[in-house]
């Protein structure tokens, strides 16, 4: 194994100098979107954000899911799972914020928690009374891309670039395309791109393909929402799929992992519960 990982890292870091992921490739035909396109797209966006109950939302201060997680691929072995099929995880999350908590309820780190509040990380093993902020790149990561992709109806339409591009057919259902992103158009850094596929016919969220900058420049993704269901005003998905870029996906082995929620409550959780340190700021939707 080890001499797996040794091989494999030149070719990573070769990638790393050499390609920057761009999702304007074959989707945008200039570095430019037209006023047209731009007020197409905010009022897609916005319908969106409606029909998943936008207002509902709004109202609401916690969510907490009960789920569990399928990896697959040799390469999530190697890259390290957070966590396994096996686990049974209850999250919380403090609405449009990046704030948010993980224990585990099931599984062999069973009553182990970890949580981040406005970016600083902490967490509790199952025999210890206390929470220990510590550093922990993996927390920093995987919690407020978790919350980040269950609230994306609400928080993407929010996006300082936005431009319609054009109609695609995703497994028979027609669909618009709104790339979005943040501060400048070119691939950079700070921002990622996201290409929101949505229901002509629903103004549902189906797809969203996006780019990682938090990991690796060149790394891609898209994840498919499904099983939407009405929970209090709130559509929220109780499936979704994350695949490579551009995959096609028929409820088969093409995947790298599947999140099933198995159930959503609004507010059991206080607000209140994930401020462990008063002297950290809630910066909301901010980045850092």
């Amino acid at each position: 194994m080890e001499v797996f990982k040794l091989t494999l890292l030149p070719m990573l870091m070769l990638l790393l100098v050499s390609c920057t992921a761009d999702l304007r490739e074959g989707a945008l035909p200039s570095d430019e979107i037209s006023f047209e396109d731009e007020n197409h797209g905010r009022g897609l966006l916005a319908a969106a954000s409606l029909e998943h109950g936008l207002d509902a939302w709004l109202k609401k201060k916690t969510l907490t899911v009960v789920m569990r997680d399928e990896w697959r691929g040799l390469m999530t072995k190697i890259a390290g799972r957070p966590w396994n099929k096996e686990d049974l995880l209850k999250v919380t999350f403090r609405n449009g914020t990046f704030t948010s908590r993980l224990t585990f309820i099931e599984g062999d780190r069973k009553g182990r928690t970890i949580g981040i509040q406005s970016w600083h990380t902490y967490e509790r093993d199952s025999n210890e009374l206390d929470f220990e902020f510590k550093e922990n790149d993996d927390t920093t990561f995987w919690l407020p891309a978790f919350q980040y992709f269950f609230e994306i109806p609400f928080r993407i339409y929010n996006g300082e670039i936005v431009g319609w591009i054009g109609e695609a057919e995703l497994r028979g259902m027609l669909c618009d395309r709104v790339f979005v992103t943040w501060n400048k158009i070119e691939p950079h850094a700070e921002n990622d791109q996201y290409i929101v596929w949505i229901n002509q016919e629903t103004s549902r969220v189906e797809l969203v393909q996006y780019t990682v900058r938090d990991a690796f420049r060149f790394v891609t993704g898209e994840i498919r929402f499904e099983d939407y269901r009405d929970i209090e005003g709130v559509q929220l998905p109780f499936k979704m799929t994350v695949s490579n870029l551009n995959s096609v996906y028929e409820d088969g082995d093409d995947y790298i992992h599947q999140v099933r929620i198995e159930s959503a409550e609004w507010d059991v959780i206080l607000d209140e519960e994930l401020t462990l340190r008063e002297d950290i700021e809630e910066i909301g939707d901010r980045k850092r």
